[in-house]
């Protein structure tokens, strides 16, 4: 779905906050397995990302409550006192195709770790690093308005609420929130502009495309600091019966998906989380399920 990442890389390339660590080696893992600690190593920097939480609609019809799942924690640390060629588990868990299931709990070994976000509530959590910050919230919303996911956490702080209405997102959050139907701009971050979303207008029979607002600072590319600082994607809403829409885009890095809505009362799905740990939009129709981002665990040594 176009967020697949490589198993292993290597490369130089790291934050101009956190600076390189030890020799520059960077390793990804997208899913559970084991880190062999490599000759000459004694420490590794650990940065883990809970994945994001599921869409649901509690009952079918468009004007039944939804919920957003919430955007996965983020906990970095300094791991030292290792042993060179003893391994580690990795733990990634894969989605879950269930409604209303929270999003995995991603770790390195006992050592670090984060939660993932649930659905229509709290985001995960990083536990035991040296920086931890709390996903943001799912949005939850009634009458026929398909609600936001919420931002994945990531260095710099918290993630964005999901949007739940017409009201505003929040521009200036760590990573942005999905927009909701009603709200079409996903939220930027410090980094990072928002997805866009689109909406169908009822009387033309045309859906508008709406790009997300702009970054607030440089986009820092390349940067290992910068996994998770997007924006969230837009919610969509079609208002007409013969109007086929997908559902909106979720941000770069780590937005919340948005939420997607057709008030023709045919099925409708909210948008996935953007890779990693966002959370996914919600959906108006009973078996179809928006899937939230998976996590994410990144080494470096």
């Amino acid at each position: 779905m176009g967020r697949n990442v490589p198993e292993r890389i290597s490369t130089g390339l790291t934050g101009p906050i956190t600076q390189q660590f030890g020799r520059g080696k960077v390793q990804f893992f997208t899913s559970t397995t084991t880190f062999t600690i490599p000759a000459g190593v004694t420490a590794v920097r650990a940065r883990v990302w809970g994945g994001g939480g599921n869409g649901q609609a509690v009952a079918s019809g468009k004007t039944t409550t939804s919920n957003s799942g919430a955007g996965g924690g983020f906990a970095m640390k300094i791991i030292t006192g290792l042993t060179p060629g003893s391994t580690v588990t990795i733990t990634v868990p894969a989605t879950s195709a269930t409604a209303n299931a929270s999003g995995g709990t991603c770790s390195f070994g006992a050592s670090v770790s984060a939660t993932g976000g649930l659905s229509g509530s709290s985001g995960g959590a990083g536990s035991s690093g040296d920086v931890n910050y709390t996903g943001g919230t799912g949005g939850t919303a009634t009458s026929g308005v398909a609600s936001g996911g919420g931002g994945v956490a990531n260095l710099f702080g918290n993630g964005g609420k999901g949007n739940s209405g017409t009201s505003s997102v929040n521009h200036t959050s760590a990573s942005g929130g999905g927009g909701s139907s009603k709200q079409i701009h996903g939220g930027g971050s410090l980094f990072a502009s928002g997805g866009g979303g689109s909406f169908g207008q009822n009387q033309s029979n045309q859906s508008f495309i709406a790009s997300g607002p702009p970054a607030t600072s440089g986009n820092l590319s390349g940067s290992l600091d910068l996994i998770g600082v997007g924006g969230g994607g837009g919610g969509l809403a079609s208002a007409t019966a013969n109007l086929l829409l997908q559902a909106a885009e979720p941000g770069v890095n780590g937005g919340g998906g948005g939420g997607n809505q057709n008030t023709s009362g045919s099925s409708s799905i909210g948008g996935e989380g953007g890779f990693p740990g966002g959370g996914a939009g919600s959906t108006f129709t009973t078996g179809l399920v928006a899937i939230g981002a998976p996590g994410l665990v990144v080494v470096e040594w």
